[in-house]
């Protein structure tokens, strides 16, 4: 099963030790989401992140830093897309591609997803389950995908080895991990290599 991950929006100790580890596990994507991070500190840690891995990296901000390391993608968060009319940002989305980047957005209701533009790469779909890293933060309805999309929607938000069989039997073919990585930041590889076992074992073609 395909899946992605997101960094822990705080600093985490030796967390480009534990990037380039997981990175070197096969680690598919890595979203470098660092919400408070200055562009100085996470040009900082992107130099840290063996480059031979940068194109496999997802900036959520600071997006000047995308051509200078070769990054695979960049995100647009629901509330910046918000600040765009829908034709600004379908020209400025299709910009972006053309560099060769991977695009994505967010969305926080399914009716959402028949709003966006039809060419974007991927939507993240959340929350899926309660939260991981996000105390008291649930989700508003029952997530299912009924019909298929021109983009991948990724289910993200409190996914686990537990619970990643509900994802998918909901119809999501792609997840997105966070707190069941970093929740114990010193096993995060472990956890890692434990999700990986389950993500095989629900689909061995993958």
């Amino acid at each position: 099963m395909r899946h992605r991950l997101y960094t822990a929006p705080q600093t985490l100790p030796n967390e480009s030790t534990l990037i380039n580890g997981l990175l070197e596990l096969g680690l598919p994507w890595l979203h470098l989401r660092k919400p408070q991070y200055s562009l100085a500190e996470l040009e900082s840690l992107i130099q840290a992140i063996e480059p031979a891995h940068h194109p496999r990296l997802v900036l959520h901000q600071h997006w000047e830093l995308a051509e200078r390391y070769a990054v695979g993608g960049l995100h647009w968060t629901e509330w910046h897309r918000r600040h765009y009319e829908p034709v600004v940002f379908e020209r400025m989305v299709a910009q972006q591609q053309e560099h060769g980047w991977q695009v994505g957005t967010a969305v926080h209701h399914p009716l959402t997803l028949d709003q966006l533009p039809p060419y974007l790469d991927y939507a993240t779909a959340s929350p899926l389950f309660p939260s991981i890293s996000k105390p008291g933060y649930r989700p508003s309805f029952d997530w299912r995908l009924g019909r298929s999309y021109p983009f991948k929607v990724i289910g993200l938000g409190g996914i686990n080895a537990t619970n990643v069989s509900r994802a998918k039997a909901r119809g999501f073919q792609e997840v997105i991990f966070l707190g069941a990585v970093w929740g114990t930041p010193t096993k995060a590889l472990q956890n890692y290599q434990q999700l990986c076992r389950v993500l095989q074992q629900l689909d061995p073609m993958s």
